[in-house]
C-alpha cells in the first residue's frame, strides 16, 4: 500500500503505520476451532469480542447445548433435529442466507439434537411419550413431569451458573481493558460478584 501511494503521488503522498491507540476500536478476527466455529453465530449476535476481551464462544457453546437438551429432552424429536441438522450441513446453495451460514446452523442443530437425545434418555421420553408407561425403559434420571420441583431447582442452579460465568468474564474483560477500578468496584465487577453471591 505504501509503495502504491508513493508511486501514484510521485512521492508527495505519505503513508505511515503504527499501533492503534487503546481507545480505538479496531476490527477483530476471531478464529474458533472445531465445534466452536459453528456456534460463533451466537457470539456474533452479541457483537464480535475485541482482542482485549475473553472470547465467550466456548461458554455460549457449552451452555447452549446443555440448556437445549434440558429444555427439549426427547429421544424422537432429538433424532429429527439431528437428521435435519445433517441435511443442512450438506447445503451447497441457499436463497435464505449464505450456504456457509446454513451449514453452520446445521451443525448447531446436530449438536442440539444429540443433546436432546441424551436428555431424552435421562427423562425417558420419546415424541412426548413417557417410555416407562409404555414398558420400554425407566428414565435414567427422572421424569420432569413427575419431579417438577427437582427440575426447577436444576434450572435455577443452571441459571445461577450462567449468571456468575457472565459476571466473571465481564470482570476479566475489565481487567484486560485496563479498567481496574471498574473491575473491582463496579456492579459487574468483583464487588458485584460478591454482592450477588
Amino acid at each position: 500500500m505504501k509503495k502504491v501511494v508513493e508511486e501514484t503521488t510521485d512521492g508527495k503522498g505519505f503513508v505511515t503505520f503504527g499501533e492503534p491507540a487503546k481507545e480505538e476500536k479496531i476490527p477483530t478476527m476471531i478464529e474458533n476451532k472445531g465445534i466452536f466455529r459453528y456456534f460463533e453465530l451466537l457470539t456474533d449476535l452479541q457483537g464480535t469480542p475485541s482482542y482485549n476481551e475473553v472470547n465467550p464462544t466456548l461458554f455460549y457453546t457449552l451452555f447452549y447445548i446443555v440448556m437445549f437438551g434440558m429444555m427439549f429432552g426427547d429421544i424422537g424429536q432429538g433424532a429429527v433435529l439431528l437428521l435435519l441438522g445433517f441435511v443442512l450441513t450438506r447445503v451447497k446453495r441457499s436463497v435464505i442466507a449464505s450456504a456457509e451460514v446454513i451449514r453452520k446452523l446445521g451443525w448447531v442443530l446436530v449438536c442440539s439434537g444429540m443433546s436432546s437425545i441424551f436428555f431424552g434418555f435421562l427423562y425417558g421420553e420419546c415424541f412426548l411419550l413417557e417410555l416407562e408407561k409404555l414398558g420400554i425403559m425407566k428414565p435414567l434420571l427422572f421424569s420432569p413431569m413427575h419431579k417438577q420441583y427437582e427440575m426447577m431447582a436444576i434450572a435455577i442452579g443452571f441459571g445461577i451458573l450462567q449468571m456468575f460465568t457472565g459476571l466473571i468474564l465481564g470482570t476479566i474483560n475489565k481487567f484486560m481493558e485496563g479498567e481496574k477500578f471498574e473491575a473491582i468496584f463496579g456492579e459487574k465487577g468483583l464487588f458485584g460478584i460478591i454482592y450477588y453471591a
